[in-house]
């Protein structure tokens, strides 16, 4: 028996119209495939660039003095600046831990002393009284004149003789009156009338001691005196509530021989 021959199957007739159409169309010759380092198109304009390139080298641009100089200082100026910086950080570190070994110390002198003193101290003086014996020494200049009007008896002492005074005499049946040259012996008592201006000029001197108090609260001090405590007690008030002594710190109670050696 014969093997089966495997027989390819015709393929379909065209039809006669359409083997004419086919026939009359220009048929294309198909494009070649590139092939090796031909097909990566990116690679392809790489080598364009570069062979561009090869052919008009680009122009470096020309490096001015002012940029050269920059190029140089800026990088010398930062690295500068950089360790001043440090430096400076470091000071101020070393100086801000040296401050808290005396912060307690500070800040007694400040608050307690210094804010607590002027708050005290304002409030005394708002509740003081001025006291003193003040001394009174005057100079009055007085000129004036006292008028005298007034009768009066007045007593001579000393044998006072008067010329042809007028006398009258009455002696029993005889009588004298005409004037006569007498002398009134001292101790005579004589009634006059005095009537004169007395001109007076003397400069009065007048020394004294005058006790003085005087509560300021009751003078125009007392609104300034009000007024600075106001001021300065806020500040007071706002640190009072922490810590004087480092003693009084929560934390430095399990470390008290840290706090210790740090504070002390």
């Amino acid at each position: 028996m014969k093997p089966l021959e495997l027989i390819e199957p015709l393929p379909d007739q065209p039809k006669p119209e359409t083997q004419a159409v086919q026939e009359a169309k220009p048929t294309s010759a198909p494009r070649p495939r590139p092939v090796g380092r031909d097909i990566n198109p990116g690679r392809r304009l790489r080598g364009i660039q570069a062979a561009a390139e090869r052919t008009n080298p680009p122009k470096k641009p020309s490096r001015s003095w002012l940029n050269f100089q920059r190029e140089k200082v800026a990088p010398a100026y930062w690295n500068v600046t950089s360790s001043l910086s440090l430096i400076v950080n470091a000071i101020l570190i070393a100086v801000v831990l040296l401050m808290s070994r005396e912060i307690f110390s500070l800040k007694r002198m400040l608050v307690r002393d210094l804010l607590g003193g002027l708050a005290y101290n304002f409030s005394l003086m708002d509740q003081a009284r001025i006291k003193a014996d003040v001394p009174v020494n005057l100079e009055v200049p007085l000129n004036f004149q006292i008028p005298i009007n007034m009768a009066m008896d007045v007593t001579i002492t000393r044998d006072t003789p008067i010329d042809n005074a007028p006398v009258k005499i009455f002696a029993g049946i005889i009588t004298i009156d005409g004037p006569a040259d007498i002398i009134i012996p001292a101790g005579t008592v004589l009634p006059i009338q005095l009537n004169v201006t007395v001109p007076y000029q003397q400069t009065l001197k007048y020394s004294t001691s005058v006790a003085v108090d005087i509560p300021l609260v009751d003078t125009s001090l007392h609104t300034p005196f009000v007024n600075l405590q106001e001021v300065v007690s806020p500040f007071f008030w706002a640190f009072a509530g922490s810590p004087f002594y480092w003693e009084d710190i929560a934390i430095c109670k399990p470390l008290r021989a840290v706090c210790t050696w740090w504070f002390k």
